[in-house]
């Protein structure tokens, strides 16, 4: 008997999942339960996580999402957290004063409904393109989830914590 184990790839989210790692993750993030574990596990050892998740609610919140749109959002958000966590074991550590700075900025911006709409888009479009394994494995997974979310909020709440987590990486700060 084999044990099927999900690959480290630690230089996630540079790089797209592998073949065999989409394949693993679309069958856990089926799983809800599962997925909230790993999401809070997440937001505890990586800061970044759990500022950009508080500002992506805030925001479905301060715009009167329906509840639907506003869970697919979160969801998103934490399908991403889960899949980076399983994919790269050792939370990675950015500097605490950027990572803030950069939630407070992103929160900041997210007020601003024509910045945000193009900030949303820029992340879909950058995931997909950039992370298309990752992408097409949050979707499909989400189809099968246990109650049936919005794909293209899913989408935007996976790709927003992506593109911030890029940002970080890259020092990239937010005019707001």
């Amino acid at each position: 008997m084999t044990i099927a184990r999900i690959e480290t790839q630690p230089n996630f989210p540079q790089g797209d999942i592998t073949d065999h790692n989409a394949a693993m993750i679309e069958i856990l993030l089926q799983d809800s339960s599962f997925v909230e574990r790993a999401h809070e596990c997440s937001e505890t050892h990586v800061l970044l996580y759990k500022l950009v998740h508080h500002a992506l609610k805030q925001y479905g919140i301060a715009n009167n999402f329906p509840l639907a749109n506003h869970l697919a959002f979160s969801h998103g958000a934490a399908a991403y957290e889960t899949m980076a966590t399983l994919v790269r074991p050792i939370a990675p550590r950015y500097d605490h004063f950027q990572t803030a700075g950069q939630a407070a900025s992103i929160a900041d911006l997210l007020h601003d409904g024509a910045n945000a709409t193009m900030l949303f888009v820029d992340a879909r479009d950058r995931f997909v393109s950039e992370q298309p394994l990752a992408a097409e494995t949050i979707k499909l997974a989400s189809k099968l989830y246990d109650i049936a979310l919005p794909e293209d909020y899913i989408l935007l709440g996976a790709a927003i914590e992506r593109q911030l987590e890029m940002d970080v990486l890259d020092g990239v700060g937010y005019n707001v």
